[in-house]
């Protein structure tokens, strides 16, 4: 886990597990998700992998990017208190 997960304002430990839930909930590799996401930046599909391994920290903006492409609020994805499960996330029946 990196350091600025541990020092999370909220209890976001579980973020890089969301991130890794969605993708594949959406049925999407990495190189393809990072289509989706980053067609205007320049980044890295490198970065979806450390994204979802913890070894990195996305943006809140990037966060954004994640909860509107699954359907689901960005507390859902940084509250650890709170699952994607089936009854936020659709696309996981």
């Amino acid at each position: 886990m990196t350091e600025n997960n541990q020092n999370c304002s909220l209890s976001c430990r579980r973020v890089p597990e969301k991130i890794l839930q969605i993708r594949l909930a959406l049925g999407l590799s990495e190189s393809e998700i990072y289509e989706k996401l980053y067609t205007d930046l320049p980044a890295s599909v490198v970065l979806i992998g450390l994204y979802e391994s913890g070894e990195a920290e996305p943006s809140l903006l990037e966060v954004l990017d994640y909860s509107r492409l699954a359907g689901v609020s960005m507390e859902q994805i940084i509250d650890d208190s709170l699952d994607l499960d089936s009854a936020v996330f659709p696309l996981l029946r």
